[in-house]
């Protein structure tokens, strides 16, 4: 039995902070209601010689805990488990990622959609175009968590490594187009985390402008923060409208954006929304106060 995909819930009760990313969609293989699972525990080692059926089922498993610990409320024993499962996760992934590479080109569909989302954490720049590819699939489960494993696989360069980015154009296409509101989202997280990881290319302030216009409000979450890591103060007016949205979790996305931007015009609105009802957002607005009042950085633009 195949389990229904896992989405990340509206905000009803405590807000989530814009790091977490609202609307995104993970599809699990694995069988039964998440509230039944067992108690997440890393392995106390990882096995060299075992089954692709095992290792894909490790895999899953790893990747629903992760996902669980993501909708955690900030602060919670849940959420500060997130570091500990990635790394076990990139642990699994890149020892399997041969396996992987070809479960995700000829395996079954419910092997290919774990394939699809594991290999974001392998850290193999030859992932990059293995998911490109499934980000088109027909499968939209399938698509769905190779856009996730896009984004989940940037990397800026290091001292000794060069960057793990996805091409933008691809991604740009999607976010525009697809009717999918799920795979809109993810597609727009992909290309956030590029941005944060220090892609670039023509039109990319305009798209995330635009983005900012979307029904979703994940993918208005999304383009808010990728505004903000852009560092483009002419992103200011559509923050500024964004900073009023209906929904919580961009009004967060988007004063945050703001006060990295240093728009000191921004202060009596991010004033007013240190005290909005509800705590996400009051707690966004102070923190983006704190980044208007830092003593270093750039000037702010006026």
């Amino acid at each position: 039995m195949t389990r229904k995909p896992l989405r990340f819930p509206r905000v009803e009760g405590p807000m989530r902070t814009p790091a977490l990313s609202l609307g995104l969609l993970l599809a699990s293989a694995a069988c039964g209601s998440a509230e039944k699972r067992e108690p997440y525990t890393p392995p106390s080692e990882v096995k060299r010689e075992r089954a692709i059926g095992a290792i894909l089922a490790t895999l899953d498993n790893h990747l629903v805990a992760w996902n669980l610990a993501k909708l955690a409320a900030p602060g919670s024993p849940d959420a500060t488990r997130v570091h500990g499962i990635e790394v076990v996760l990139r642990t699994e992934a890149h020892a399997s990622v041969e396996a992987l590479l070809q479960q995700l080109a000829s395996g079954p569909p419910r092997n290919r959609r774990i394939a699809a989302a594991a290999l974001g954490f392998s850290g193999d720049p030859r992932a990059v175009d293995a998911l490109l590819v499934a980000a088109d699939d027909r499968d939209g489960d399938v698509a769905g968590n190779a856009l996730l494993g896009l984004g989940a696989l940037c990397t800026p360069a290091g001292p000794k490594t060069e960057a793990v980015l996805p091409p933008l154009p691809p991604l740009f296409g999607i976010l525009e187009v697809s009717r999918d509101s799920g795979r809109r989202t993810n597609a727009a997280f992909a290309i956030k985390r590029a941005v944060e990881a220090g892609a670039r290319c023509p039109g990319l302030r305009e798209l995330l402008v635009a983005g900012l216009s979307d029904t979703e409000a994940g993918v208005r979450v999304q383009c808010a923060a990728a505004l903000g890591a852009l560092g483009d103060p002419a992103a200011a007016e559509p923050l500024l409208a964004r900073a009023e949205d209906p929904d919580p979790v961009v009004r967060a996305s988007a004063a945050v954006a703001l006060g990295g931007l240093r728009i000191e015009r921004a202060r009596e609105k991010l004033e007013a929304l240190r005290l909005a009802s509800e705590p996400g957002v009051r707690e966004a607005a102070r923190s983006a106060l704190r980044l208007l009042d830092a003593p270093s950085g750039p000037p702010a633009p006026r």
